[in-house]
């Protein structure tokens, strides 16, 4: 109200009519409130993540010789990026370190545009780049004391792995990408070459490179980072780790899963290169579905790290602030919980962030606060809970994909519904019901008779505009 009340005031000395100042006044007090609103919501965010940082405990022991870490990276930097300081530990200790990327990054558009100095790059532009980023990730990891075949690239497309996942399953649906218009491996990135850019083809590839390796610790992106790109990795590796415990194909003495983010709103704050500070998880996902522990960096460590990420000079040209926040004292680590996934039978809830951004803060109705997954009598229950119920315009798109009981997952092993108040789009039978601030989707138990594994998504729409999306939630149905 101070802030309107001074407006008012501003208003009473310029030379306009009452008509005039009151018109003025009606259009400007909402823009003033939200602008209030907006400024009020940064603020409290970042003191929320200056508390979650003094009370953020760096007690996760040093890597030891006797441990063998996968690091699963969606491009390249998002190791350096999150494990750095580890990888710079392990080397010097003497404990395996492989780093397997996911795509080589790349479709990023501004980076190729400043690379060719031209507003309008070609395919070969794209090609060129991702060539440039895989040169940048040798030259990181040798920063960090990594020797050169200590990484793969597997080349698939990047902004393009979560529809692999949902969509492009089969070689008969291969995913074309938009920037490189390739749809399988090129030789030039000196990876997974001819794979056809699929989703089945991307899943055998990752448990072929578990399967070999035998890790101790497998690290992969967390399920809530906001990239696409970094949830949907998170979700490969889930089916993976899935697939080989039903085969009998993980290492003797299993490995630890342990997540890291990278994308997470303006996380993490402030920005830029503060060499001396800490860090903490993003303060809205303390609490939830993650254990969160820290792993201390020392001095060295963290400049040799910031070193490494400035080797990603195609990056840092655009956004040098961004990625020198990731080089402080500390680096954080989640643990999902409950792991392995709860099985379904048990039923499985994953409680979501809430109010976590403005647009959710004004839009409840689509904000989603948790997701259930239980057996019931006759089908398998999947209960998406919002702040508040969902409104007649509030869209709910769901995705299911699962493996069978043997560990295999074929073209048609999914499920996709969009829901609209009363209106239900979907590639299956299923019964759909509000109760209360919950939609209930009743999946028919034929749809999921073979299903031994499940990875279950949920997305919130309005006006054909995301509000909220969960990462995957990965529920066990029986072996």
């Amino acid at each position: 109200m101070a802030i309107v009340r001074t407006y008012r005031l501003i208003l009473s000395k310029l030379y306009l009519s009452a008509w005039a100042r009151a018109l003025a006044l009606i259009v400007a007090a909402p823009l003033l409130w939200i602008s209030a609103a907006g400024a009020a919501y940064v603020w409290n965010s970042r003191e929320h993540d200056r508390e979650a940082v003094r009370a953020f405990a760096d007690d996760l022991n040093p890597p030891t010789p006797a441990q063998r870490y996968l690091i699963v990276a969606p491009h390249p930097d998002d190791e350096v990026l999150g494990c750095g300081g580890l990888m710079h530990y392990a080397s010097r200790v003497g404990a395996g370190v492989r780093v397997l990327y996911m795509t080589n990054g790349d479709a990023f558009r501004f980076a190729a545009e400043r690379e060719t100095r031209r507003l309008r790059v070609d395919p070969m532009d794209y090609i060129r780049l991702g060539v440039m980023r895989r040169r940048e990730a040798e030259t990181a990891l040798s920063t960090l004391g990594l020797p050169p075949k200590s990484f793969r690239m597997l080349g698939f497309p990047d902004g393009g792995l979560e529809a692999l996942f949902h969509t492009n399953w089969s070689e008969a649906r291969r995913y074309r990408s938009p920037t490189t218009a390739l749809d399988a491996v090129p030789v030039a990135y000196e990876g997974a070459t001819g794979a056809p850019y699929c989703g089945a083809a991307l899943l055998r590839l990752l448990e072929d490179e578990i399967r070999s390796y035998a890790p101790t610790d497998i690290l992969c992106p967390h399920p809530s980072d906001d990239h696409r790109d970094h949830s949907a990795t998170g979700a490969f590796v889930e089916m993976a780790l899935a697939s080989l415990s039903i085969r009998g194909g993980l290492p003797p003495n299993g490995c630890r899963l342990r997540h890291y983010i990278v994308h997470r709103g303006s996380w993490p704050q402030p920005q830029g290169p503060h060499l001396a500070d800490r860090m903490a998880p993003p303060s809205e996902l303390i609490g939830l579905h993650t254990g969160w522990r820290g792993l201390s960096i020392s001095k060295d460590a963290t400049e040799t790290k910031a070193a490494a990420i400035r080797a990603f000079r195609s990056q840092m040209a655009i956004m040098s602030r961004f990625l020198l926040s990731f080089a402080r004292r500390n680096e954080v680590f989640g643990t999902p919980y409950p792991y392995p996934p709860a099985s379904v039978s048990t039923g499985a809830v994953v409680q979501q962030p809430v109010r976590d951004n403005l647009v959710r803060r004004f839009r409840p109705q689509a904000d989603i606060k948790s997701v259930r997954v239980e057996q019931l009598q006759g089908g398998t229950l999947v209960a998406v809970q919002t702040e508040r119920p969902a409104g007649r315009f509030t869209e709910l798109l769901l995705n299911i994909r699962w493996l069978d009981r043997s560990g295999g997952a074929a073209e048609g092993d999914s499920l996709a519904a969009t829901i609209t108040g009363d209106r239900v789009e979907a590639d299956r039978a299923l019964d759909v019901r509000q109760v209360g601030d919950q939609m209930h989707i009743t999946i028919p138990s034929q749809s999921l008779r073979a299903a031994g594994f499940v990875v279950v998504e949920a997305e919130t729409r309005m006006a054909g505009v995301m509000v909220d999306r969960t990462g995957p939630v990965a529920v066990w149905f029986g072996g």
